[in-house]
């Protein structure tokens, strides 16, 4: 199952039969999943084919390209529903259905999302803006009612997918650019990946942010997935891994505010270690060393962990197993 360059999506059908892949080679190659074979090849697109969706029903084909325009693909015959979609100012950077295939969502490097129809590929509405930077991800939840975002702005937000309104204010815990979101297959949740590494888990009903983010990529997240009955996240980054995760690891939250050192979660340390390695508490107390090597990194108390983009490393601060005492040297662990 080969493309001609560098392939930037694969996805199964919704009956497993098939496989839709897309890449630099500009089109989208459909291939039986069983055998490998090629079975169509979809021909349109005049720029790099980065994102595609299949309708619930396997009918339909939507692909996304840095030629700024969406195709709606027949997937009977192979042949195009009408023209490009045009509408988008640059590269398209993620396209989804609703869960009742009457509409699409896409976003874009020029920092908007747009809806689309299902059927016609017909642009509907105006843009929803809100972005200040290029969008990366964009999905509905699972009662096609939300439209969920992330981008450059190391935001996410949600939208009312039928008036296109931003819902409540972004959430605002990633420290990096979030590049691929999900949610539970209950909806009660949202999963989000980005940049640095680390996978944050919201609640959609309270909108906050639950547990500690998961972190053990060693560097960026492009993709992330989450297993039919909810409990399992699979993440694929840049340090050539996949890692799989359970969902439970997000609720074993820690209570700060009864910690007797005076962290608070709604204050947060500066950005940088300290030159001397001290990390301190709100109340300026002395509270853990940092060795040298591990200095130059970012360090948000409210994130639970200090990554270092240097070297693609990353030290997880688990604090309710955390020591206090003279012998420091006890809970240090490389």
């Amino acid at each position: 199952m080969q493309h001609l360059d560098w392939v930037r999506f694969a996805i199964f059908s919704p009956d497993g039969r098939y496989v839709a892949s897309g890449g630099d080679d500009k089109v989208v190659r459909i291939w039986d999943a069983k055998t490998g074979d090629p079975v169509q090849t979809l021909e349109g697109h005049t720029g790099f084919v980065c994102c595609g969706a299949y309708s619930s029903d396997g009918m339909r084909l939507v692909s996304g390209s840095w030629d700024n325009t969406l195709r709606l693909w027949d997937t009977s015959n192979g042949l195009p529903i009408g023209e490009a979609k045009t509408g988008h100012e640059r590269r398209v950077s993620a396209v989804t259905f609703s869960p009742d295939d009457l509409l699409i969502a896409s976003s874009s490097s020029d920092k908007t999302i747009r809806l689309w129809d299902g059927l016609t590929g017909m642009s509907m509405g105006q843009p929803m803006t809100g972005h200040e930077v290029p969008v990366s991800t964009v999905e509905f939840s699972p009662d096609g009612k939300l439209l969920a975002s992330g981008g450059w702005d190391c935001v996410v937000r949600l939208w009312d997918a039928q008036t296109g309104c931003s819902v409540r204010a972004p959430l605002e815990e990633h420290a990096s650019v979030i590049i691929s979101i999900i949610f539970s297959p209950d909806g009660n949740h949202l999963f989000s990946a980005g940049r640095n590494g680390a996978i944050h888990c919201w609640n959609t009903s309270s909108f906050t942010s639950v547990g500690n983010p998961l972190v053990g990529h060693r560097g960026r997240i492009d993709s992330i997935t989450i297993s039919p009955d909810g409990k399992r996240i699979i993440s694929g980054g840049r340090d050539s891994s996949i890692r799989m995760w359970d969902c439970q690891d997000f609720l074993s939250d820690v209570d700060f505010t009864s910690m007797s050192c005076g962290i608070r979660t709604v204050e947060k340390l500066p950005a940088q270690i300290p030159n001397d390695g001290w990390i301190r508490t709100v109340s300026d107390e002395l509270l853990l060393w940092v060795p040298s090597e591990y200095r130059g990194a970012v360090c948000d108390i409210t994130k639970h962990c200090i990554s270092r983009e240097e070297d693609k490393r990353s030290v997880r601060i688990v604090w309710d197993k955390i020591c206090r005492g003279e012998d420091w040297t006890s809970i240090f662990v490389s």
